[in-house]
């Protein structure tokens, strides 16, 4: 109630009831789309390296648009953990996202480059 009796509605951790609610949807939305944008470059047809790699760039574009404020990701996990729980357990689902699509492009490289070697023998 402070901050939105200091800034008004329209700050933005008014919205979220508290910065560890902004913490937590922001991760959310890291969860849902950080690793799309490298399954949808492979999806069309991609190299898996090239997808592997908007990996790390799609987290460097975020970290420095909007006058370089970071990422909230590595944010969250410094100001709020380990003692916010729920913060910490969205901060876990957003890192084994990763870590799942991580493994689903190096299977879909895998099974590339054998497509790859059973043409070219």
């Amino acid at each position: 109630m402070l901050l939105m009796t200091l800034y008004g509605p329209a700050f933005p951790v008014c919205a979220f009831g508290d910065k560890g609610g902004l913490y937590r949807a922001a991760l959310e939305h890291y969860r849902a789309t950080f690793t799309a944008a490298a399954l949808r470059s492979l999806e069309e047809g991609a190299d898996a390296r090239s997808a592997i790699r908007a990996l790390p760039v799609e987290r460097i574009r975020i970290a420095v648009e909007r006058g370089g404020r970071g990422c909230l990701l590595v944010n969250a996990a410094t100001e709020r953990l380990p003692e916010d729980q729920p913060t910490r357990r969205t901060v876990r689902d957003v890192l084994d996202a990763n870590q799942d699509a991580l493994a689903n492009l190096l299977r879909a490289g895998a099974r590339s480059r054998a497509r790859e070697a059973g043409r070219n023998t």
